[in-house]
């Protein structure tokens, strides 16, 4: 009684009720048990579960549940409603709804000293079967009843290298899968083995002493603890999920099997970035920063190139529309609209391969300059001096119309031309300025661009 009480203080049973839920923080590498198979049955074996955890299908706060068959117990304590996984940066959390208080058990004096309790929780990452992992000792397993029939006793907590153990029928059930099965459909249920179906090849059927729910033999690795009312609650779990009457709540130390970069017995540190953080996107750049962008160790500088290209692009568009009123307004004579229009399209294509920022770094040993934007200034150059030159010829047309030779005596006449020559003289001296303002601009377009080793 005295051992009881004390389990008591260190063992949680949870009875499921509607509680609140926050979120936790999940694996910041992401999960690293796909894939991983857990199994727990009673430790008389009539009734179990199967498990294959499955990332893809996580609930939002990391949670993977498997249910299980709601008749395929022998006897209505030992009904199993399900079991859930779920994986933390640094813990593994399992959680099994069932019918059967763990500290009590189920008293029996016939069976193996007297009472009827919990299997152990196995786990499997070897590939291998059932059989196959416990044979070669690499299965790994919880040991959290202390008064089940494992050898173990009350040396709770995570074993590796266990080898498993039947002792059904010495606890009133059964040794082998296939007499659990039969005892099933015989009183009228349907066998639910969770994710596995009855067909299931992973687990023995019909070998003597073979069906497994104990720890035989292991090596300890260390605690398992169990987990209160509002550590699951907190962490999301779904106490609506299964509706066992009793909710048995552990978690252990991932470390113990993986560590979070999914190397099994690894120490964390295979999948650190150079600032030390698991999963990290930091690396150490040429000039041997952490993190660092190249530009440290050679006095490079990113320019922002962001006005020049706005600032072109008006005066660009403002010479055009210098262009198209002296077509409106004086004729195309014998210039050639269709090459100035030509120009200023290909002006405004050109623009958009400028890139905004742009590096340059001097006596960078890892840093070599390359050429850009070369055939861009040569177009915007020459479509420029096309509109110029375009420009030009429209305001000469015009004005050997309007000044052409002739007998001009009057006052008013000779008013008349000097103020067509005022005219002629301003609109080329515009033209010119809007052409060299555009080249000014141009002429800041970089045409060098450092390119760094990574």
């Amino acid at each position: 009684m005295k051992a009881l009480q004390s389990l008591v203080a260190t063992v949680l049973i949870v009875l499921t009720s509607a509680i609140s839920v926050n979120a936790q923080e999940q694996s910041q590498c992401g999960p690293v048990t796909n894939g991983w198979v857990i199994n727990y049955a009673f430790e008389c074996f009539n009734d179990s579960v199967f498990m294959t955890v499955d990332s893809s299908k996580l609930d939002q706060f990391g949670w993977y549940y498997t249910d299980d068959g709601l008749d395929d117990e022998i006897g209505d304590a030992f009904n199993i409603h399900g079991m859930a996984f779920r994986e933390t940066d640094d813990e593994i959390w399992l959680v099994i709804s069932t019918d059967l208080s763990l500290l009590a058990g189920s008293y029996d004096p016939d069976a193996l000293g007297g009472r009827v309790g919990y299997g152990d929780i196995f786990i499997n990452l070897s590939g291998l079967d059932f059989l196959g992992a416990s044979n070669s000792s690499a299965l790994y397993a919880l040991h959290f009843d202390p008064f089940n029939d494992s050898p173990l006793g009350d040396t709770l907590g995570l074993y590796s290298a266990v080898n498993a153990v039947a002792k059904g029928g010495a606890n009133r059930g059964f040794d082998r899968r296939v007499d659990y099965e039969l005892a099933v459909a015989n009183r009228g249920g349907t066998v639910d083995y969770g994710d596995f179906p009855p067909s299931m090849t992973y687990f023995p059927y019909d070998l003597p002493n073979s069906a497994f729910a104990l720890i035989d033999t292991g090596t300890y690795l260390g605690p398992v603890s169990f987990v209160s009312t509002a550590e699951l609650a907190a962490a999301g779990y779904d106490t609506s999920r299964f509706g066992g009457v009793y909710t048995v709540a552990l978690r252990f130390d991932k470390s113990l099997i993986i560590d979070r970069c999914g190397v099994v017995g690894g120490d964390g540190t295979s999948c650190l970035d150079c600032a030390g953080v698991p999963c990290g996107d930091a690396v150490v750049d040429e000039c041997g920063v952490c993190g660092g962008d190249g530009t440290s160790c050679g006095g490079c500088v990113e320019t922002d190139y962001t006005a020049v290209v706005e600032t072109l692009t008006t005066r660009i568009k403002e010479q055009r529309r210098f262009y198209r009123r002296l077509l409106r307004k004086y004729g195309k004579g014998n210039c050639k609209p269709k090459k100035a229009n030509k120009s200023y399209r290909s002006m405004v294509s050109s623009l958009e391969t400028i890139p905004l920022q742009v590096t340059t770094c001097s006596e960078n040993p890892f840093c070599t300059d390359q050429n850009i934007n070369s055939e861009t200034v040569n177009i915007l150059s020459g479509s420029s001096d096309t509109l110029y030159t375009q420009s030009r010829c429209i305001i000469k047309n015009w004005s050997k119309r309007a000044l052409k030779s002739g007998s001009c005596n009057g006052p008013g006449c000779k008013k008349r031309v000097k103020s067509r020559r005022r005219l002629k003289k301003k609109l080329l001296t515009r033209a010119l300025e809007i052409h060299e303002t555009v080249m000014e601009l141009v002429n800041q377009v970089p045409l060098v661009e450092s390119q760094c080793e990574e």
